[in-house]
């Protein structure tokens, strides 16, 4: 099941960066060529869309009160494909849709209505 901390989804869905090697560029002005250096390797902040079923539109505002609560903690992402992130920043959540539908079928709160979130993560 994903999960953004202890807030479980139906979907969350995007692509976790990992840490990859910084180049900085040092070239000169009056120097030829191009130079660069090794700053060392860090994790590039991503985003990612979560989407969860609700009872009714007063349940939809406490989902997105405690996801903004979440916001500058530390915590486990799990995306759709079951692949855990330990120890990632919350550095936004943006609320894209609350939305009535008629008949749910998969939800994990028998809900029928769906928060659309989108999140901006950043791992340690």
């Amino acid at each position: 099941m994903a999960s953004v901390g202890s807030e479980s989804m139906v979907t969350l869905d995007g692509v976790a960066s990992g840490a990859t090697e910084i180049l900085e560029n040092i070239s000169r002005p009056g120097v030829d060529g191009t130079a660069y250096r090794k700053a060392g390797a860090k994790a590039r902040e991503f985003s990612m869309r979560s989407v969860v079923d609700v009872a009714d539109f007063a349940a939809a505002e406490v989902k997105l009160t405690a996801y903004r609560a979440l916001v500058g903690t530390y915590v486990t992402v799990t995306d759709s494909r079951g692949v855990a992130h330990d120890d990632v920043l919350v550095l936004s959540m943006q609320p894209l849709q609350i939305r009535q539908t008629a008949v749910l079928v998969g939800g994990i709160n028998a809900g029928t209505v769906l928060v659309d979130a989108a999140w901006r993560l950043r791992p340690k």
